[in-house]
Order: structure tokens, then C-alpha cells, then sequence
């Protein structure tokens, strides 16, 4: 009833990709070890969704967006990291590393769990969707 069902394709994907997966634009999810209840998941999702800037940017519309990427160490103890093929954060356009630092970490900052959690491995991965603004990497 807590919980999101995703797909067979989005679940099998999960237990092999170690990035986060970016099911819709606006939301993805994030690994955060086994969740049993929803008091656990409000506790390890919190965590798990809350992402830094770290140092990396790429400019995927010139003069109108960049992404940013961010990562994480999750409640499951992997570091995760949001950029990659998949995508990363808007952040509108960037055009140097001085204005990256503040755009991304406004752009990091602006994730945050939505909520919703699955197990993708029972009784050794479950997944937290985060809400935030992962656009793919074109």
C-alpha cells in the first residue's frame, strides 16, 4: 500500500545499475538498503535523496541548460552518483565552474524524498523516489 510497484524492467534494472534510475523527468530513485516499514522508509529515504554537488556540470542545451552532478552516500553505505548517460540535475544554463558551485548546489539542494519507496531485492534493497528536476543526458 506504501509502496510504489514499478515495473519488472525498472526493478530488474535497479539491482544492477549502480547510478540512480530515471523513470520520468522529474522523479528518480535511489538505493537505500532493506526498508521494512514506512517509519524506516521516512528515515532511510530522507538520506538517501539528500544529494551534494560534486564539482561536475555539463552544458546539454548551449546558453539555455546545464545539468549538474551530484552524489550521496545512501543509507545502504554506497556512494551514488547523479550524472552520467542517464542524466543529472537542471540547473538552467552554467557558464563557468565559478557560477556551477552555485547553481548546482541550489539545484542539489531542491531534491527531496517524495514519499515513496519499493523493494527491488526483498529483505536486501528496496529504492526511495526522490523528487527533484533529473533531466537525461542528451
Amino acid at each position: 500500500m506504501f509502496k510504489r510497484l514499478l515495473s519488472a524492467a525498472t526493478i530488474a534494472s535497479a539491482m544492477f545499475v549502480s547510478a540512480a534510475l530515471f523513470p520520468a523527468a522529474a522523479d528518480f530513485n535511489m538505493n537505500a538498503g532493506p526498508i521494512w516499514n514506512q517509519g524506516e522508509a521516512q528515515a532511510k529515504c530522507t538520506k538517501a535523496c539528500a544529494v551534494t554537488w560534486n564539482g561536475n556540470w555539463t552544458t546539454t542545451v548551449p546558453g539555455k541548460m546545464s545539468i549538474c552532478s551530484v552524489q550521496n552516500k545512501a543509507a545502504d553505505g554506497q556512494t551514488y552518483v547523479i550524472m552520467d548517460a542517464k542524466g543529472g540535475l537542471e540547473a538552467g544554463p552554467i557558464w563557468n565552474q565559478g557560477e556551477a558551485k552555485g547553481k548546482c548546489d541550489a539545484a542539489a539542494g531542491k531534491v527531496k524524498w517524495n514519499g515513496q519507496w519499493t523493494t527491488t531485492v526483498p529483505g536486501k534493497m528496496s529504492v526511495c523516489g526522490c523528487t527533484g528536476t533529473a533531466t537525461p543526458w542528451k
